[in-house]
């Protein structure tokens, strides 16, 4: 079973798009510089989940819970970026 990741921008809850390993500082690239980009700090919530077979025989595995990452970089920019799984049976419902 593989997870998908939503990643969610604080500010303006826009969906952010990343590729697997693949992070850039977003304030870094609108002043088109180059940086490193550290991971700090993740908290997730710790509300119920729900798994179940449905009536046709796929997984549903229903998380509402949250991880909030912290990242900075190292030109001094910090910002934070929330996900959640998604569910491999319901996604793009």
């Amino acid at each position: 079973m593989v997870m998908m990741s939503v990643n969610y921008c604080p500010i303006c809850k826009s969906i952010l798009e990343t590729k697997g390993a693949y992070m850039k500082c977003p304030q870094c690239i609108k002043e088109g510089k180059r940086s490193k980009v550290y991971v700090g700090l993740s908290v997730t919530t710790t509300a119920g989940t729900e798994s179940y077979y449905d009536e046709d025989g796929n997984f549903h595995f229903h998380d509402p819970n949250v991880t909030t990452t912290q990242y900075n970089c190292s030109n001094g920019h910090k910002w934070e970026e929330n996900s959640r799984n998604e569910c491999p049976s319901c996604k793009g419902e």
